[in-house]
């Protein structure tokens, strides 16, 4: 079951109109959890499901955030929507537990609120927004719409938004998460041919402020939106099967582990299927979630297949079969398999970790300079927060430990002057990155001339090439592998973490 399949579980009382702070019990690892809850008088009675709006609070926030610092419940009230606002676990970006928290938390909602299904929406602020372009991107068919705010995007994912209709927004005066970041992510929309819409505001920074002003945009572009249950058309990449799964289709593994992993299917006509796959090593057709995925008889066709023997596949029953594919070497191989034999989808296990687990930082701080040849990194401190990983992990668990959404490491070679102007935009910076250079620079750059090479994040270097341009921060080629794939590879290579 994935991570948005929430059970329809009892529905045990129904809460009457106000606020509720409530707590559930994690299924992951048994911790008491909260959660806010806001129902508004037209909740009460027996009438039909509400629109439910999860809202999700920015870095050093908490799950009372919300309620305290906005108007959203007055503006839930007018519109008759159910507010839930969960706890982003550990300021960890709502990756690994934190995601977990925010359908169990909804699942937890649904037990005490008539929550429609097919209106859920999703809104968060900074942190909040990332989480937002993030766990909309990693589960597309559970929400019907979303509104990131001051938040970065994976840009390589929002692909997977076509039936969201995102409502972006950022100030352009933001220092925090910069406006290019909001200006990258509808660039990505636009190129993808997805339906959005974007709010620039002039002059306005990163401040939580913005929330209460931009509701009424908000529930203005929510209204009357549902959640597509049954799209012909899907495009979904994943870097994991634990979030491959996307309406009737489910990546279930993976040719290369850490690299994008991508679905391109479409339904021309009942029973026939046009494919496009990218480190697809096996897919499953679900026809229960699209009737219109077999035709009479239960076949399925995909004429554009090369071996015209491998382009039909005829399922018996819908309801105790779906349809496999195993991918190799561009050729697929078709089956229809019992659904009882169709194990739970797991995240590839890709190397053993050997490090006391609050050593991670440090360790991957030396992988760094190992990787890149740089005298100096550096990085701040929430870089990586190392959660508790030991012997075999899997994939999941190593894209997870990093939380920082900007993934990308730069190399630059740089001077004192520069050196100093790194250091004057990030002070906080994690201790083992800094490297002897940093401790005694006045003695290291004795030599005006001198320079050294330093690994830093790609937003640093932005910064960096803009200062020495003169002008706005402009993108820039890591020119390094990501921190992610750093880790990915290093553990596969048999235990350096």
């Amino acid at each position: 079951m994935g991570l948005c399949a929430v059970s329809q579980v009892a529905f045990a009382e129904q809460l009457p109109p106000g606020t509720h702070a409530r707590t559930f019990v994690s299924a992951q690892d048994g911790a008491s959890q909260p959660y806010n809850l806001f129902l508004p008088a037209a909740h009460e009675g027996t009438g039909s499901p509400l629109p439910l709006v999860v809202a999700l609070h920015g870095h050093g926030a908490t799950w009372e955030s919300w309620f305290a610092a906005t108007t959203v419940r007055e503006w839930a009230e007018e519109r008759g929507w159910i507010v839930l606002c969960p706890q982003g676990r550990g300021n960890f970006f709502y990756l690994g537990s934190g995601e977990r928290d925010v359908f169990e938390a909804i699942g937890d909602a649904r037990t005490v609120a008539r929550i429609d299904s097919d209106r859920i929406f999703l809104i968060g602020h900074s942190m909040g927004g990332w989480g937002t372009w993030h766990t909309a991107a990693a589960h597309p068919d559970f929400f019907a719409g979303i509104a990131p705010m001051a938040g970065w995007a994976p840009v390589e994912l929002v692909g997977n938004l076509e039936f969201l209709d995102p409502l972006v927004i950022h100030g352009d005066a933001d220092e925090a998460v910069p406006v290019r970041f909001g200006r990258r992510a509808v660039a990505a929309l636009a190129d993808a041919g997805i339906s959005h819409r974007y709010l620039e505001l002039p002059g306005v920074g990163h401040e939580s402020s913005m929330i209460s002003r931009m509701l009424p945009a908000i529930g203005e572009h929510f209204a009357g939106r549902t959640r597509i249950q049954r799209p012909d058309h899907i495009v979904h990449r994943a870097f994991t099967p634990t979030r491959g799964k996307a309406w009737w289709a489910s990546i279930r593994a993976v040719e290369e582990p850490g690299r994008l992993a991508s679905i391109d299917l479409r339904l021309a006509k009942e029973g026939e299927l046009a494919i496009k796959a990218e480190n697809v090593s096996e897919l499953i057709l679900d026809p229960l979630e699209h009737p219109g995925l077999l035709a009479e008889g239960g076949v399925l066709r995909a004429p554009h297949l090369k071996k015209r023997s491998m382009a039909v596949v005829v399922v018996p029953d819908p309801k105790t079969h779906v349809v496999r594919l195993v991918v190799a070497n561009g050729e697929y191989e078709w089956s229809a398999v019992e659904r009882a034999k169709v194990p739970p989808v797991a995240s590839p296990i890709v190397g053993k970790v050997i490090t006391p687990w609050k050593e991670i930082a440090p360790r991957l701080a030396k992988l760094i300079e190992e990787r890149t040849g740089a005298d100096v990194g550096l990085f701040p401190t929430n870089f990586i927060l190392p959660a508790p990983l030991s012997g075999d992990v899997a994939l999941d668990q190593l894209l997870d430990l990093y939380p920082r959404p900007e993934d990308g490491v730069a190399l630059r070679t740089m001077s004192k002057a520069e050196l100093d102007f790194v250091l004057s935009k990030e002070s906080n910076l994690f201790p083992a990155w800094w490297g002897p250079v940093v401790a005694s620079r006045e003695a290291v750059f004795a030599d005006p001339s001198k320079r050294i090479p330093v690994a830093m994040t790609t937003q640093m270097a932005e910064q960096l090439d803009a200062w020495r341009a003169g002008g706005e921060p402009l993108d820039s080629d890591p020119g390094q592998p990501g921190l992610k794939m750093m880790i990915i590879d290093q553990a596969g290579r048999g235990g350096g973490l």
